[in-house]
């Protein structure tokens, strides 16, 4: 009797174990940094700590209103009605641009309301360095979710498991070499484990765009251009932010690591 369900449920495994593994794969980034940090010391593991819960009530409101998309989609797919599946696509795409937008700047604004939260000063100096790296990781990270959701509506999980554990590995070899300071670079501390986090946020939708299934399936829908225009804008807006912060904290560290390698 049983085995006559045994292929429904092989297919609702294929896509329901990739699926929990990316969704615990978000939350494995702060315990990673959480646990690296706290070998450097009680300070940063306070700051880390402090950064992470404001961090992740921002980053859990953006996931879930995007999370709608996907059951959309999926039952615009069932019922073969490719062109609500466009429209579906094309309006996600719109509404995750301007819930990045809108989330960034609140999480930025943020930043002048911590100094009355109630930590101390030392942990506040720790801590809003880390957590401005969070913010700007909160703009790809919003990209990735909003190819993750079309990839499940499509009804392929796979992809979007192998982005975020790809992400997680960099994220802890990254921690490893910019907060310890090992493989040639120079100790950021707390600092460090939030440039690894950026790092690694930024490669999970490069992933995701540059799956052959993603490819296909905007081009069937007539989607691809839109997100082509997208993910360029993004680019190019996010590397001149991102370049102003890391002349604006990094300059030092990277001014000793180049004296320090050259001379």
């Amino acid at each position: 009797m049983l085995q006559a369900y045994f292929p429904y449920y092989k297919r609702l495994m294929s896509l329901a174990i990739p699926l929990v593994l990316t969704q615990a794969g978000q939350m494995v980034v702060h315990l990673v940094d959480n646990a690296m940090v706290g070998r450097v010391g009680t300070e940063e593991l306070a700051a880390a700590s402090f950064a992470n819960s404001i961090f992740m009530l921002l980053m859990v409101s953006g996931m879930g209103l995007t999370f709608g998309i996907t059951p959309i989609l999926g039952k615009a797919i069932g019922a073969k009605n490719h062109a609500l599946a466009a429209t579906v696509m094309k309006n996600g795409t719109l509404v995750t641009v301007v819930l990045a937008v809108l989330l960034f700047a609140v999480s930025w604004s943020i930043v002048w309301l911590m100094p009355y939260l109630g930590q101390t000063p030392e942990v506040l100096l720790l801590a809003i360095p880390y957590y401005k790296t969070l913010c700007l990781s909160l703009v790809p990270f919003m990209l990735f979710i909003l190819l993750k959701q079309i990839g499940e509506g499509l009804g392929n999980t796979f992809w979007a498991m192998v982005a975020t554990i790809s992400s997680n590995l960099v994220n802890i070899v990254l921690n490893y070499a910019l907060i310890f300071g090992k493989l040639g670079f120079p100790e950021f501390g707390l600092l460090g484990a939030g440039v690894a986090t950026l790092v690694s946020r930024m490669l999970m939708p490069l992933v995701l765009f540059r799956s052959s299934w993603l490819k296909f399936s905007c081009e069937a829908f007539g989607i691809l251009h839109h997100l082509f225009l997208f993910f360029f804008s993004f680019f190019l807006s996010f590397v001149s932010f991102l370049s102003f912060f890391l002349l604006s904290f990094l300059s030092p560290f990277l001014f000793s690591f180049l004296s320090f390698s050259f001379f």
